[in-house]
């Protein structure tokens, strides 16, 4: 087989999610005696975005230098911005967000000059819209992601549309609007049954798990996350697919697995770790320590944090700093620092920060009966004096709930960010607080007269 027809069955593999495959044939063209320029760089292009895929950092850093670097390249911009945006995402998973923006605004530049825009056939609107989540800036990412789309849209690259719409799902799942990232959900899994890709299949259903997870829905989210974890199985790791267990451990904990979902959040984080995956440590970091505190590994908890500490710190992002508060409040089981956590910005802007419970009142359950646990994502202290009236946030920015829990656990039913003030009088009834995935973090009476946190 020539080498252009084993980069373009590479091409057909990555759309199946058959990266390790698709690298041996990206392998198997640079030994090719005959290889020209032109070809030879765009299969190393190809090569270092597979590398990042599979978690070799450093050999995707390695091979898309040499892109930068080798004789008769400087025209070839779908190589270059190729290149370049493997570079942007390796920063990304190593959580250097700021340094990855730039090179990807590099590549996007030198994609606009290119002949027909050639060099926008390259997912970079796609690695753009995830750093700008990643800091914060979720108008602009839903932007970007949008103007991606659109373009490959207009060049023909149908196959990337739906990772597109999946990514769209993504950034709605984080800013709190579960609708409509269903919404985007349904329409990358109708557009993947219409293209017959299948690399978006995994984030997709992993986000769905996610959602029906913390809505309550353990059937639903079973079912999405046992779909995502086969196709998974049938393929190779690529983008955010250490969700998938993340998904899982969430649910073996909400069915009260405690032990299976520690090791399995052990083994995830530890995996993102060997990789060099910081980008996943705030994400799963408090469900972590949580765990590690339930299994009786406050060493580990203590680890935990003080990784998401130092990503928080090297990146200087609001949401990445809440999350640092958080594990660390949690670590040390620390009153003060939880409750910093939730101050008006920082819980507005905490990553992972799910979104809004449902909009009702708890009820008052009867002496001696036994809580029952809600989804995962309330993450506010609920009782019947609870009022229905959201907190303010600033527009676009992530919902503050997941950050309730554990600050009303330190300091007390009355705290919470948007505190409804005294209720009217009202018998004494169990109160519970419960964590951001559903622990249940305290247990009181709360008398007719207690303040009560707002609930969503």
């Amino acid at each position: 087989m020539d080498a252009q027809a084993r980069i373009l069955l590479s091409r057909t593999l990555v759309t199946q999610g058959r990266i390790r495959d698709a690298l041996q044939e990206l392998e198997c063209v640079q030994q090719s005696p005959v290889l020209d320029d032109k070809p030879r760089a765009a299969a190393w292009a190809a090569e270092s975005l597979a590398r990042m895929e599979l978690g070799d950092l450093a050999g995707a850093v390695a091979v898309a230098e040499r892109v930068r670097t080798a004789d008769g390249v400087p025209g070839d911009h779908p190589a270059i911005t190729l290149a370049l945006a493997a570079l942007a995402i390796v920063e990304e998973l190593r959580a250097n967000l700021g340094h990855g923006l730039e090179i990807i605004d590099r590549a996007v530049r030198l994609a606009d000059q290119s002949p027909q825009r050639w060099g926008h056939r390259n997912p970079l609107h796609l690695a753009r819209g995830s750093i700008l989540m990643g800091l914060d800036r979720l108008q602009d990412a839903r932007s970007t992601l949008q103007t991606g789309r659109r373009i490959s849209e207009e060049l023909g690259v149908r196959w990337r549309l739906p990772f597109y719409q999946a990514v769209l799902g993504m950034e709605r799942f984080l800013a709190g609007e579960w609708d409509d990232a269903l919404a985007e959900l349904e329409e990358a899994l109708e557009l993947a049954a219409e293209t017959g890709e299948r690399y978006s299949l995994v984030l997709t259903h992993t986000l769905k798990a996610l959602i029906a997870l913390h809505r309550g829905e353990l059937r639903q989210a079973e079912e999405a996350a046992a779909t995502a974890e086969r196709e998974l199985a049938g393929t190779s790791s690529r983008f955010r697919t250490h969700w998938a267990a993340w998904a899982r451990a969430l649910l073996l904990e909400a069915e009260g697995a405690t032990g299976e979902a520690f090791a399995t959040l052990a083994g995830c984080w530890d995996e993102c770790a060997g990789f060099g995956l910081a980008v996943e440590y705030p994400v799963i970091g408090a469900d972590l320590v949580r765990l590690a505190l339930a299994a009786g590994e406050p060493a580990r908890a203590g680890q935990v944090a003080a990784a998401v500490a130092e990503v928080a710190d090297r990146n200087q992002v609001a949401s990445l700093a809440g999350a640092a508060l958080r594990c660390r409040g949690l670590a040390d089981d620390d009153p003060e620092v939880l409750r910093a956590a939730v101050t008006p910005t920082g819980a507005a802007l905490a990553p992972w920060s799910w979104p809004w419970p449902p909009r009702t009142r708890a009820r008052p359950s009867p002496a001696g009966a036994s809580p029952r646990r809600p989804c995962p994502c309330s993450g506010g202290p609920w009782s019947c004096t609870s009022g229905s009236t959201r907190p303010a946030a600033p527009p676009g920015s992530r919902p503050p709930c997941a950050r309730w829990g554990s600050a009303a656990a330190a300091a007390g039913p009355a705290s919470g960010p948007g505190s409804a003030g005294p209720a009217s009088p009202a018998p004494s009834v169990r109160w519970w607080t419960w964590s951001s995935r559903g622990c249940l973090v305290r247990e009181s009476t709360v008398s007719g007269q207690a303040a009560a946190p707002g609930a969503a």
